[in-house]
């Protein structure tokens, strides 16, 4: 079964924003070779107010599509890693409100590797956009991410690495993405060891859904 959960998390300082204007994000597992690709689109279409999008498993050939369904003076960049199954990480932005000043992946640091093979492998780096938010001046880090699902020691050591390139920065950082923390929020809430390694030091912070929502589902083996 697959299942993944979509965190929120703000690290080190707060993005001053006003009140009228805030900065909208959204990510979301469109699970490229499960849906329907025009049908992902035709849903974009009610979060054009977004500025910030993060799309996970896409399909190279639907960066376009998806790009123009959030409107059409978006710009959209997409990840190399991911290139064995042509499963990519998207980041669509609003050029009317963020200024794109760099662009980059994080297949090792310090040593460790996270990504081999990168143009051939199967693994997703984290895929890192600094930006300038026009509206207040602010420059932050944006990453998305797409954690390993059936390595566990993999995504254990991505979300470390991951937690350690983000303490090294000082700059804010934004980091959303399928994150497969497999967080419970039933009779004893929590996640599962990559959660609780890359949430360890306090400086970084889980920006907590009010409501749960349980976003998945599956029929598999009966669950």
């Amino acid at each position: 079964m697959k299942r993944g959960i979509f965190l929120f998390l703000f690290i080190f300082s707060c993005l001053i924003l006003p009140a009228e204007e805030p900065l909208r994000l959204l990510s979301w597992n469109v699970e490229s070779g499960g849906a329907l690709s025009r049908v992902i689109a035709e849903q974009l279409t009610a979060f054009q107010q977004a500025h910030l999008v993060t799309l996970v498993e896409v399909d190279d050939a639907d960066r376009d599509l998806y790009t123009k369904a959030l409107g059409d003076q978006r710009i959209s960049v997409l990840s190399r890693s991911g290139a064995r199954y042509n499963d990519h990480i998207l980041v669509i932005f609003d050029p009317r409100r963020l200024e794109l000043l760099s662009t980059e992946e994080l297949h090792e640091y310090r040593g460790t590797v996270i990504t081999p093979s990168v143009d051939r492998g199967g693994k997703r780096s984290p895929l890192i956009l600094r930006f300038r938010d026009l509206l207040t001046g602010v420059e932050f880090f944006y990453v998305s991410v797409h954690l390993e699902r059936t390595n566990e020691a993999q995504r254990k050591l991505q979300s470390l690495v991951l937690r350690e390139w983000i303490l090294d920065q000082g700059t804010p950082v934004l980091a959303v993405g399928d994150f497969n923390f497999d967080y419970s929020f039933g009779e004893q809430p929590g996640g599962n060891d990559s959660f609780l390694i890359f949430t360890y030091d306090p400086r970084i912070d889980w920006i907590e859904p009010e409501v749960f929502v349980d976003t998945n589902y599956s029929e598999r083996n009966g669950v």
